[in-house]
């Protein structure tokens, strides 16, 4: 290339380029690439506006008492107490003429006595033979065994509580009764079978009412000494064994 003058180098540059123009495409053969399309933004989906307060309506205050107005009256409406018709002087002559024994009552009877009937019947009739009498639960399991023996030996006896209620008089009236056995504390403690109790120091003879009646001395000794449970039971039935046969 040394010995070329400069219109050769010219004329080879051209013919370069030339060739190259000839290997490039033309701009009608030029693919048009088209630019990607813009990502659509995905939907974001909106919160659910935040639900309204509950607010309770206050209730409608009540006034204590309402204005009255002037010159108005409210008339309050009573039912009227019966009354028993009175019989009139010409109903009570008719009455003497047509049962001259027929005794006239000014006022209604009292119908206590029909009730203690009642209830005697009801007390007579559940009433055992040799009741025990008590109340509470300590020593209630030693007790009511001293029950199951009798009434497995001799019949009819269970134990009956000491309440308020109990109508002690109608209780004591009952043909059933041959014994009554209870602890001392109880008789002396309770003012409804006080009254009833009855002592006779010479004959050493104990009733509540006209019943013989057999108290028992403190409950806990026996669990102090249990050989003083034989001697309970040895006395129980002696004295069941010296009642009087009905």
């Amino acid at each position: 290339m040394g010995n070329m003058n400069n219109s050769e180098y010219h004329s080879l540059i051209n013919d370069s380029l030339a060739y190259i123009k000839e290997l490039l495409p033309t701009k009608d053969n030029i693919p048009k690439v088209h630019p990607p399309p813009t990502p659509t933004k995905p939907k974001i989906a909106s919160k659910p506006p935040p639900p309204k307060p509950i607010v309770e309506t206050p209730p409608t205050p009540v006034l204590d008492q309402e204005k009255e107005e002037p010159g108005k009256t409210f008339i309050e409406l009573e039912i009227p107490k019966s009354s028993p018709p009175q019989p009139n002087e010409e109903a009570r002559k008719i009455l003497k003429e047509i049962a001259p024994d027929l005794y006239y009552h000014e006022s209604i009877p009292s119908d206590y006595k029909a009730k203690r009937i009642k209830e005697a019947w009801k007390e007579k009739r559940s009433t055992p033979a040799i009741p025990i009498l008590f109340q509470g639960m300590q020593f209630r399991s030693f007790v009511q065994r001293i029950a199951k023996a009798i009434d497995t030996v001799y019949g009819s006896c269970r134990l009956v509580e000491i309440n308020p209620q109990k109508k002690w008089d109608l209780f004591l009236e009952s043909e059933n009764l041959k014994l009554i056995i209870a602890p001392d504390t109880l008789i002396f403690g309770n003012k409804e079978l006080l009254p009833f109790y009855q002592e006779t120091p010479q004959q050493k003879k104990r009733t509540l009412g006209t019943i013989p009646l057999l108290l028992l001395p403190d409950l806990s000794l026996y669990y102090k000494d249990p050989y003083l449970k034989r001697s309970l039971w040895n006395v129980i039935c002696n004295t069941i064994n010296s009642l009087p046969s009905s």
